[in-house]
């Protein structure tokens, strides 16, 4: 992709003139900058840097503080955290449903406050350097359930007639034989192959964990969760397991973001709805992993769901390794996700889980 130039003047007239060439990832707590000041970091090459008109001669790594003219809704999901979709070190753009579906409402003239924020964001992109692939809004679908063939075929046509009329310029990634609709759907039946254990589970524990418990009670919930998640074969094994148990481990006050809960949303009458979307989100972030891993390469998938962003990077920094086909993820349980656990407690509690694997 194109270069991204940066330029910073500082409140005493200090000035640096940044061509980053490639940009570090930001964390969960980058998410929410004070005073809406994000801290840009950025590796730089030789010569690529000015500070106070003086070139930088060797290749660093600079933070820029930058206060965006539009709040942040649009963010690229990248291997160990997220960036701003203008910076997402990639020519890929991987929309999930409802980033196309807000670009379908833009470019029919319906603006509302979030639509003019995404707009604003999307003007960054050199339309004729990029690459998108709208295969997310025909794999989670819009019947809140599995897509057929039929309709799975049906989405992928429409996004991308909608994404080609958005972005004339770019390259959308287009089907044109039963071939690839196939390859395509295969895919999708990949990712939802475990979906009847995945909402079984998900329609017993997400009621478990729609209020808070006080401490003497959390670790019998917690006892309550692992045997659901050992009957459907999910301990340990998928994220939505980790989704539930972090809504469990949560504080009951406004220090951290409640990421996890933000992604379930959990309540006493939880249906199989609920379940569907919370499963889409999540499969959103198997999809990314698979295809990385796949071709050893970054493909960012871009979202305005800032709790299914907050989720991914309180998992983060998160080891992938691929042998003989399957993906082996490792991460360690933060303070981010689990913040009412000490560090010796979440150490106790990932070897707990593994013992019960």
């Amino acid at each position: 992709m194109n270069k991204v130039a940066l330029k910073y003047i500082g409140k005493n007239g200090e000035k640096a003139e940044v061509i980053p060439s490639k940009f570090i990832p930001l964390t969960f707590a980058d998410l929410f900058p004070s005073n809406g000041l994000f801290e840009i970091k950025a590796k730089v090459d030789a010569g690529d840097a000015k500070i106070n008109g003086e070139v930088i001669e060797n290749a660093t790594t600079l933070t820029v503080p930058i206060k965006f003219k539009s709040e942040m809704v649009v963010y690229a999901i990248v291997i160990n955290g997220w960036l701003p979709i203008a910076f997402r070190n990639s020519k890929w753009i991987i929309p999930d449903r409802n980033l196309v579906s807000s670009i379908i409402q833009i470019d029919s003239k319906s603006l509302n406050s979030k639509n003019k924020a995404i707009e604003w964001w999307l003007g960054f992109i050199e339309e004729k350097d990029i690459i998108i692939n709208p295969i997310l809004y025909a794999i989670e679908g819009n019947q809140k359930k599995k897509p057929s063939y039929d309709q799975f075929c049906k989405s992928f046509g429409k996004a991308m007639e909608k994404l080609s009329s958005y972005f004339p310029k770019g390259k959308v990634i287009s089907y044109n034989s039963n071939k690839f609709y196939q390859a395509g759907y295969s895919i999708l039946e990949e990712l939802t192959k475990s979906q009847k254990n995945e909402i079984g589970f998900l329609l017993e524990t997400a009621p478990l964990v729609s209020n808070p418990y006080p401490s003497q009670q959390i670790f019998i919930i917690q006892k309550e969760i692992d045997d659901i998640a050992i009957k459907h074969d999910l301990l340990g094994k998928s994220f939505l397991y980790f989704l539930v148990i972090s809504c469990l481990y949560e504080r009951n006050d406004s220090k951290f973001f409640k990421a996890a809960r933000n992604v379930l949303k959990p309540k006493q009458r939880y249906n199989e709805s609920d379940a569907y979307n919370t499963i889409s989100d999540i499969n959103i972030l198997i999809f990314f992993i698979k295809l990385c891993s796949a071709f050893n390469k970054q493909y960012p998938v871009c979202t305005c769901d800032k709790g299914l962003i907050a989720f991914w990077s309180g998992l983060n920094p998160i080891k992938i390794s691929s042998k003989n086909k399957q993906i082996d993820i490792k991460f360690t349980l933060n303070e981010c996700l689990f913040p009412r656990l000490s560090i010796e407690q979440r150490s106790q509690l990932s070897i707990d889980i593994k013992e019960k694997m």
